[in-house]
């Protein structure tokens, strides 16, 4: 399904119309399953480059497929131009999930950095595909994706 338009949002649900013009309900789950959005990302100019369609009720980005998602929270975190590129583990975490969103990100940086086996004053720019690849699994692991029910309304 490719997310067209977003029609209505509340808390554990969203309904959208697709590029077929029908319509479903993503109940359940958790935010980054129901909105295509891995790194449960906010919702704004940066999520408008990979064609976030809208946001759901507490303002993440809803992305018109998964990969989208996946794509924006892998070049928010490893394009060269990228506020988070240049740094460490530890410094990225602190500014993308910060305790004033009610984060604990010290706890996340331990998870990643013991299971991604990398030191967290590792730049995210010295780390090897893989390591990138195993980084964003971790984080969505990490977000919490669970899987909801879709059905046509």
């Amino acid at each position: 399904m490719i997310i067209k338009k977003v029609l209505e949002k509340g808390p554990g649900f969203i309904i959208v119309e697709d590029s077929k013009g029908k319509v479903f309900r993503r109940n359940g789950g958790t935010v980054s399953w129901r909105c295509n959005n891995p790194g449960n990302l906010k919702n704004g100019p940066f999520t408008h480059n990979f064609n976030s369609v809208g946001s759901d009720h507490i303002g993440h980005a809803i992305f018109p497929t998964y990969d989208f998602g996946k794509q924006a929270q892998y070049m928010l975190l490893f394009s060269d131009t990228s506020k988070y590129f240049t740094l460490t583990l530890e410094q990225a975490i602190k500014r993308y999930a910060p305790v004033s969103d009610s984060n604990k990100p010290d706890a996340y940086i331990k998870y990643l950095a013991e299971t991604v086996d990398i030191n967290k004053d590792t730049k995210l720019q010295d780390l090897s595909a893989d390591q990138r690849s195993n980084l964003l699994e971790r984080m969505k692991i990490y977000e919490g994706y669970k899987k909801g029910t879709i059905t046509e309304v």
